[in-house]
């Protein structure tokens, strides 16, 4: 099962940055990680990562022109010159690249040829949104070919910073100020010899995501509340931050190589890859919410303003050969691949709950500091062959992979502070993992223009440690997870072509599933809690009612459970949770209705008008149960003309808007006194993150 969305589609859905997806794919969730809005979470099917960690692999694999990602720090970056997305569902691993459990997402940028072009964007809209694109392509000489983008765009953040004017270095939640280059070199070397040479940097500057609280709890016993803020569902848009936000940057970038040589019946293929990452993360949780304890060292109570700052450092490296051709008179194809991938990270947090100058009930100590440095090692080799053998009209086909997968992993945490006092205590931790998977699929073409498919495939996502561990749980990590996936499918263009529709159904088993424990204050163990089975559908259908009306639709069912969730209570004691806890960002429901009708084209140009309408079931934050979102329905519409002719090139502007009905609805939850563990159901903190309100804007796009 495989969504792609090409520039057009990407443009008219004013996508700048992965969680722009959301309610686009089916069984996708992109939701921001809740300390950083430019890492998102990734979910596919029910599956992905609450908690990012620089010594946790992701369960959906995010690719750059065929380089891993190695870390969603950044991943919500703007890339210049994208030409399409592919977001495939289901394990991955005996094609290409890493081996993931959830599904894999391809950015494809767009390569030079040989036509001098030019493409210029530039983008208004309501909180001050500037943006601007330029793209040109070079041709050099007859077999060279460069290409280089920019884009920039900032906009206010829509909750404003009441101390923005009161405290040094301060900026408004979800502003930002990004910008992105690309370049790129295409060398035809020989008739048969292709060079391809990428290099793209992101640099972001944004005002973290801000957290609101909706429910606060009684104190505790000898704890004196103050409360400077009041619960409310109500989305806010001022923010009284008595320690402020300061500005979180994001640098990242790399480059990629991709050597081709077709040899006829075969192309090897070299694909290396080497990025960096370097982040400072500043968020302020609670939106002012203060508790004042008489016991400075009652770390059951939230004190004045959760602040956290969390520096990164990331640098990796990947080589990965392929070979890919045919055999027996092109009845058999076939992939062969070697892969390496090696990473050094750093990590820092300090947690901050100290009360601001003067407030009454004493000093509240920082709570905890720590730094974690950390290796890792990837090596696997893989392959996929499909055979359509001489029955049948050459019709079924019949698809092997396999992958076998080494890891080592090691890492080292340092304690500073740990609940004010200091500890000056280092833990190292060390382990290495390996795995055979693989894929079987049966496919069977009716006609040249339906095919269906049986699918079961294996996955596997390699153990680690937890940088949010308490000491005793750091260098025991987590092991492997690992699934089994059942597929149905069926993909067909009928009426004349006219009506592309795409069925799938799919039954995922999950073993030793790595999940986030939260334990508050500030600690967020991942354990093996036990198992899941998740199964679903998918509809997809994009049909041409006629020459002017096009209607494009998807439906998404998830059943998603856990078998067994081991998991400690808030007195350490571990025992099943299954039947309290939820499968985070898997809604039961999903689905997008989008209509546009094109007027007959004329010498000055073509008018369109795109509505879209995207529904949301109920869904939890985390496996806490404590941690709902309602469901929710948005309504985003683009009006726009097309083709407007100058003497050289076009023209056309669109006006677009997000969220209409100015629509006020959560993606993100979080119980920060302790969740489903929490004995004092009387002291419950609750705080959301609310989605973006009405957006509005207009778009200039020159081409030539």
């Amino acid at each position: 099962a495989i969504t792609a969305l090409d520039t057009i589609q990407l443009e008219e859905i004013n996508a700048t940055s992965l969680q722009d997806l959301n309610g686009y794919i089916p069984a996708f969730a992109a939701p921001p990680f809740a300390a950083d809005a430019a890492a998102p979470t990734v979910f596919i099917r029910g599956m992905g990562n609450v908690d990012i960690q620089t010594t946790k692999d992701q369960a959906v694999g995010v690719y750059l022109d065929g380089v891993v990602l190695g870390r969603a720090t950044g991943l919500a970056l703007d890339i210049a010159d994208l030409e399409r997305i592919e977001v495939l569902r289901g394990p991955q691993g005996t094609l290409y690249g890493r081996n993931n459990t959830a599904g894999a997402i391809n950015y494809v940028t767009r390569k030079p040829d040989e036509e001098f072009g030019a493409k210029v964007r530039l983008t208004g809209g309501n909180y001050n949104r500037a943006g601007a694109q330029i793209d040109l392509n070079l041709p050099a000489t007859d077999n060279l070919f460069f290409k280089i983008a920019y884009l920039a765009d900032r906009q206010d953040g829509w909750i404003e910073n009441e101390n923005v004017n009161n405290l040094p270095d301060q900026i408004d939640p979800w502003q930002r100020n990004n910008q992105a280059a690309t370049a790129a070199v295409r060398w035809y070397a020989a008739d048969t010899f292709t060079f391809d040479l990428g290099i793209d940097y992101s640099d972001l500057e944004y005002g973290n995501a801000y957290y609101q609280v909706v429910q606060a709890s009684a104190a505790p016993p000898g704890v004196l509340n103050f409360s400077t803020v009041k619960p409310t569902h109500d989305r806010r848009d001022k923010a009284d931050l008595a320690k402020g936000l300061s500005p979180s940057t994001v640098r990242t970038g790399g480059a990629n190589l991709t050597l081709t040589w077709d040899l006829g019946s075969v192309t090897l293929k070299s694909i290396t890859g080497y990025r960096e990452l370097d982040g400072d993360l500043f968020q302020n949780y609670l939106d002012g919410l203060s508790y004042v304890s008489s016991d400075p060292v009652n770390i059951q109570a939230p004190a004045s303003e959760f602040i956290q700052t969390n520096r990164v450092e990331q640098w990796q490296v990947s080589q990965e050969f392929q070979a890919i051709g045919s055999a027996l008179e092109d009845r058999v194809q076939y992939v062969l691949g070697l892969y390496y991938y090696k990473e050094e990270a750093t990590e820092d947090q300090v947690s901050d709950f100290s009360l601001p100058a003067g407030a009454p009930g004493g000093p509240f100590p920082v709570l905890e500091t720590w730094d974690v440095d950390s290796e890792s090692e990837s090596r696997a080799i893989y392959g996929q062959a499909t055979w359509h053998p001489d029955i049948l009209a050459q019709r079924l086909g019949l698809t092997l992979g396999l992958r076998y997968t080494e890891d080592d992993r090691k890492a080292t945490k340092n304690y500073g502070l740990l609940f004010g006092a200091p500890l000056n205590t280092s833990v190292d931790a060390k382990d290495d993992f390996s795995n055979t998977s693989g894929t079987f699929i049966v496919d069977y073409a009716f006609t040249d223009n339906v095919n269906s498919y049986a699918k079961y495939a294996t996955g596997y996502r390699a153990g680690g440690f937890s940088t949010r561990a308490r000491i005793a749980d750091f260098a025991n990590g987590f092991d492997p997870e690992e699934v089994q996936s059942f597929e149905l499918g069926l993909k067909s263009r009928l009426w004349e072509q006219r009506l592309s529709l795409n069925v799938a159904a799919y039954y995922n088993q999950y073993d030793d599933l790595q999940v986030a424990n939260f334990e508050p204050p500030v600690f967020n163990n991942t354990i093996n809690a036990g198992d899941a089975t998740i199964k679903g559908a998918e509809v997809e259908l994009i049909a041409r009612l006629s020459r002017a009306w096009t209607v494009d639709a998807f439906y998404a069912f998830i059943d998603a459970d856990y078998g067994e969730y081991i998991a400690p209570d808030f007195d350490g004691n571990f025992f099943d949770q299954s039947d309290i806890k939820k499968v985070p960002n898997a809604p039961r429901n999903q689905a997008k209705l989008g209509v546009e009708y094109a007027a007959p084209m004329t010498d000055i140009g073509q008018f369109t008008i795109k509505l879209d309408y995207l529904w949301t079931d109920e869904f939890w934050s985390s496996p806490d149960s404590t941690n709902r979102n309602d469901a929710y329905g948005l309504l985003n519409g683009r009006i726009q003309w097309l083709g407007i002719p100058l003497p050289k090139g076009n023209i056309r502007v669109a006006l677009w808007g997000k969220n209409l009905t100015d629509k006020e609805y959560t993606v993100l939850t979080t119980d920060f006194s302790g969740g489903d563990n929490n004995p004092f159901d009387a002291f419950r903190t609750l705080a959301s993150m609310y989605g973006m309100p009405r957006t509005y804007g207009i778009d200039f796009i020159y081409e030539y």
